[in-house]
């Protein structure tokens, strides 16, 4: 009988095959799961890394732009924006870019008072027929068809320049001096626009590629809303221009929305009343809510004071007195305290002539009173006494003596107003209670020692 040989090959029983398959599947499982990991991670690297190339793109994009945002807010524009936000990376509608113009022309976040009402009804329509009709934009420009479409940067820059030469009455400077280097990729209108942004600093970020055909973000408008109010001065009161002189910067700028040439820089340093009130405003936090109303509280403090400066015994009468002062007033006069001023004014020859001078923008807000700083200038032309030469001056029982032939010295005065009215008017003290320098104003108290 024939010997069977036996195989080579160890048997295995069925179990222990299933067991190493095993172990060959569990280690081909784990080493996909580490190619997975592995993926997962490199996808996270690569995201985390697009994600930050992104960040820094757009932060050198829009440095240099957020000054201008954090000026809006001070001017108050950024509330004039469709969504009350200046923010820098937001893009802007047509209708949204003409509104920002004309609000920068005439410093208002309000044209109801002075535009008539629109004849269509869509997205800022009253701002874009007042544009129409001030020569800002056509009515091919922006109108009820592309209202709501993105503006590009080329259609601001020439709205703007329209409104300087066409509302502003300011010719364009459009001398190329080689700095715009695309310059001659926009047609005429386009070209002279750029030009003369560029070559009068209303363009100061990447004047030498302008790249006018994108669509505008918010921080390119700010700059050009931002330069271009100080550059023409439509921040300030009429005839008021901007300080840009170092040597007249007050210490406490930062207090103010602007400084004007005007302006002493004394006048601007000198401490607010009330400062410690929890609802005490600086100058800068009121002017957003304010400005439009300066000229009313510069015409309604100097109306009012001017007249109390310029007091004739030979013309001054209780009637007249009573009727030229109540409308810059928010109370009537007090009949007992007008009719002794007239009689002491005539009786000691009373004559005096000067002029009260609001000085703009140091407006502030007490917590009770809104304080407007005004500088007091007078001569006594006549008067048989030193004493309480001032209206009002014989209310409180101190006697106040003017020993000098002129005067010049600073008040903060006193302004309120009725209840669901924006209107500010006068409120009545005695200059001497308004002084924000009594020792430096000359005015004496009598039984006082000012050595």
């Amino acid at each position: 009988m024939e010997e069977i040989k036996s195989s080579n090959k160890e048997f295995k029983p069925s179990y222990m095959k299933n067991d190493n398959q095993s172990k060959k599947s569990k280690k081909r499982n784990i080493k996909s799961k580490k190619n997975i990991v592995i993926i997962i991670v490199i996808a996270i690297i690569l995201v985390v890394a697009i994600t930050g190339l992104v960040f820094l793109f757009n932060q050198n994009r829009y440095k240099g732009y957020y000054e201008f945002e954090a000026q809006m807010k001070n001017y108050g524009f950024d509330r004039v924006y469709d969504n009350g936000s200046a923010n820098t990376k937001e893009k802007v509608t047509k209708s949204e870019a003409v509104k920002m113009v004309v609000s920068a022309v005439y410093n208002t976040s309000d044209i109801e008072g002075i535009a008539s009402a629109p004849s269509s009804d869509y997205s800022n329509a009253i701002w874009v027929e007042f544009a129409q009709k001030i020569g800002i934009i056509t009515t091919t420009d922006v109108n009820e068809n592309n209202a709501d479409d993105y503006a590009t940067y080329a259609d601001v820059i020439r709205y703007f320049s329209n409104a300087k030469n066409n509302v502003l009455k300011i010719n364009l400077d459009t001398e190329d001096k080689g700095i715009v280097k695309d310059i001659n990729q926009y047609n005429m209108d386009e070209k002279f626009g750029i030009l003369d942004m560029v070559n009068n600093n209303i363009i100061i970020l990447n004047p030498s590629k302008i790249k006018a055909r994108k669509k505008v973000f918010k921080g390119q408008v700010n700059e050009l809303v931002v330069n271009f109010v100080n550059q023409y001065n439509t921040i300030t009161l009429k005839n008021e221009k901007l300080n840009i002189n170092e040597d007249k910067i007050p210490e406490n700028a930062s207090e103010y929305p602007y400084t004007v040439i005007s302006v002493d820089k004394e006048a601007y340093e000198v401490a607010f009343s009330g400062k410690e009130d929890p609802n005490f405003k600086s100058p800068v936090e009121l002017f957003p809510d304010q400005k439009e109303y300066y000229y009313q509280i510069k015409n309604n403090t100097e109306g009012y004071y001017n007249y109390l400066l310029n007091i004739d015994y030979t013309t001054i009468s209780e009637e007249r007195l009573k009727k030229d002062l109540r409308k810059y007033l928010l109370f009537d006069l007090d009949d007992k305290i007008v009719k002794e001023y007239v009689e002491y004014v005539k009786t000691n020859r009373i004559k005096l002539s000067g002029t009260a001078k609001v000085q703009i923008p140091v407006i502030y807000y007490d917590g009770t009173y809104y304080r407007v700083r005004t500088k007091i200038e007078f001569k006594v032309d006549s008067a048989n006494t030193t004493q309480n030469l001032l209206y009002r001056d014989l209310v409180d029982g101190n006697t106040k003596i003017y020993d000098q032939e002129e005067y010049s010295f600073y008040i903060d005065t006193y302004m309120s107003n009725s209840f669901g009215n924006k209107t500010l008017y006068n409120v009545e003290k005695s200059f001497y209670d308004m002084l924000i320098q009594p020792l430096n104003s000359n005015i004496k108290l009598a039984g006082e020692s000012y050595e």
